[in-house]
């Protein structure tokens, strides 16, 4: 037989051998976290006509966590991601997993897969990607959790933030909490009215422009007293 007769015959044999490919998701169940999934690339058959892939079903998908504790996000249908294939048959293992038996002799089978998503083509690719410490993000950036480079800390959700500055201080909407708790209300421009961006209110009452009645000064005290004398 001829070596280009052998090549021909190994090639058509590993176009069914699975090892990885890239998907999207069509469905996920959030009780059972499996998914239905369809392979992103046509095959072609002998004649280079193009084959759409049947959907996988009843998928594991991964997310990411150990030790008790899981990393729990959002999937829906057309998220992206990579598809892998085991090298034995998954059906027991996903009953029970564990130690599991091998029922069916299947090897490197297109229904054995598990998905990993976030693998993105370039249409999919994040937008304002920021290459710097860890952020979880929404898809426009406008709600996140950022753990920065610098050792500073930002939560945005779109309405206020709040930000732990790398020198210790507490910035929650311009409110400034110093590491000493010391703090700080926003002073706004401009004359003294009491607007939202200066107030502060301490037990109902609201401390910008906030007054008194004139009281009566007590000789040797610095102490503000009523009408009556008495401290106030």
């Amino acid at each position: 037989m001829k070596a280009s007769t052998l090549r021909q015959a190994f090639r058509e044999l590993t176009k069914e051998l699975g090892t990885s490919i890239t998907g999207h998701i069509l469905a996920f169940d959030t009780e059972t976290q499996l998914a239905q999934v369809q392979i992103g690339i046509f095959a072609l058959d002998t004649n280079g006509n193009k084959i759409n892939p049947a959907p996988i079903i009843e998928c594991p998908v991964e997310f990411s966590g150990g030790g008790g504790w899981s990393f729990e996000h959002e999937l829906n249908p057309n998220d992206e991601g990579l598809i892998i294939f085991s090298q034995r048959c998954l059906d027991a293992w996903i009953q029970t997993g564990g130690m599991a038996e091998n029922p069916i002799a299947r090897f490197h089978d297109k229904q054995d897969a598990c998905f990993i998503p976030g693998v993105r083509s370039k249409k999919n690719a994040i937008k304002d990607f920021q290459n710097n410490g860890i952020r979880l993000r929404n898809e426009d950036a406008s709600v996140y959790h950022w753990l920065k480079n610098d050792g500073s800390i930002e939560s945005v959700n779109g309405a206020g933030y709040i930000k732990l500055l790398a020198s210790g201080v507490v910035d929650v909407n311009g409110f400034l909490v110093q590491p000493t708790g010391a703090a700080t209300s926003p002073v706004s421009v401009g004359a003294p009215t009491v607007t939202a961006a200066s107030s502060l209110t301490v037990a109902g009452k609201e401390m910008n422009g906030h007054k008194h009645t004139a009281g009566t000064y007590v000789a040797g005290t610095t102490d503000v007293t009523g009408q009556s004398g008495d401290p106030v």
